[in-house]
């Protein structure tokens, strides 16, 4: 069974993350939420009680994904211990994934120079490294990205 890792911090967007919870587990993924906290609060005031802390851990995965958010985005960012899972788990060859406004971290660890990516509209303003498709999912090797909220099972089952 391959085991996913989605990461969570206070902003995250709710309807991303269940969807993308949901589908993988539904397609036996193992799926563990890793978060700030034991509790982490969304966009939109949902508490969702996290399986797991962030930590290394997060490197026995085959895939991480970081849904979207403004705060989760900007958290996501910048954590220099996520920075550095998403590095390690690149150069590890396994999926680092990330929809809506998180793409924004997966630029700070350079995991986006010469890979095409999608992001939420007018985050390829934002996002200087990389080449922008208007797409609702870009897969390049083992980078995957989505649009934002309506992509979200679109990001799922290209995950599955």
């Amino acid at each position: 069974m391959k085991n996913a890792a989605v990461l969570i911090a206070p902003g995250f967007e709710e309807g991303e993350t269940m969807t993308i919870v949901d589908i993988l587990r539904r397609c036996d993924i193992h799926c563990t939420i890793y978060g700030t906290s034991k509790e982490v609060e969304g966009a939109h005031h949902i508490v969702l009680k996290s399986d797991a802390p962030i930590s290394y851990d997060v490197l026995e995965n085959d895939m991480v994904i970081l849904p979207g958010g403004y705060g989760q985005a900007d958290a996501m960012r910048e954590n220099e211990e996520v920075q550095h899972i998403l590095k390690q788990m690149a150069k590890d060859n396994k999926y680092v994934c990330a929809m809506c406004a998180s793409p924004i971290a997966l630029e700070k660890a350079g995991l986006l120079e010469n890979r095409r990516y999608t992001a939420y509209q007018g985050y390829d303003e934002k996002i200087k490294a990389g080449q922008y498709e208007k797409e609702a999912v870009v897969t390049d090797g083992h980078l995957v990205t989505a649009g934002g909220p309506a992509c979200a099972y679109a990001f799922a089952y290209t995950l599955a």
